[in-house]
């Protein structure tokens, strides 16, 4: 090996491994959530969340098919969700078009839950609450997505309606 590719290979992955973290995980859902934009996901979840626009969405009970859809880029979804219990909780659902983090904000601090396509828990990666870039967003999650539908599970929750954005954050390819 020439030393010029042995130099390029190792700057090669350094900068891999700074772009990733560079910590092995545990970063913070901010850290995750900058990876990639000029702007970063954060300020456009905050800025969605604030001014929309928004779409009102019905969200199914959990476990229900045809979940609504908020895969739309750039818009607010406001969901209203069933009543389940002594509170409320639904579906709704998400297609990853590309496989990388994902960060999904929230209004109010409900629970949230992602399932794959085949009803399995993804594990989420990171989660702020609540974000110092503005007061519109109670939390925010990062998760990593692969190519597919998945679905979010809101609540269980006190109130019947929350906001959702979801910006795609960056990070790593899946």
């Amino acid at each position: 090996m020439e030393p010029r590719t042995g130099i390029a290979m190792i700057l090669g992955a350094a900068l891999a491994w700074a772009a990733c973290g560079g910590d092995g995980g545990g970063g913070t859902a901010t850290d995750a959530a900058e990876v990639g934009h000029g702007h970063g996901a954060e300020e456009g979840g905050c800025e969605h969340m604030k001014e929309g626009p928004g779409q009102a969405v019905a969200a199914v009970a959990p476990g229900a098919p045809a979940a609504p859809s908020v895969s739309a880029h750039h818009l607010r979804f406001d969901v209203t969700l069933p009543a389940a219990g002594d509170g409320f909780q639904g579906d709704v659902s998400y297609e990853a078009d590309e496989g990388t983090d994902f960060a999904i904000f929230l209004d109010s601090d409900v629970p949230l839950q992602v399932l794959d396509g085949s009803g399995a828990v993804v594990a989420i990666e990171a989660t702020e609450k609540p974000l110092e870039l503005c007061t519109e967003v109670a939390v925010m999650h990062v998760v990593p997505l692969g190519v597919g539908t998945y679905r979010f599970r809101l609540g269980p929750a006190k109130a019947s309606k929350v906001s959702v954005v979801v910006e795609e954050s960056g990070g790593h390819e899946h």
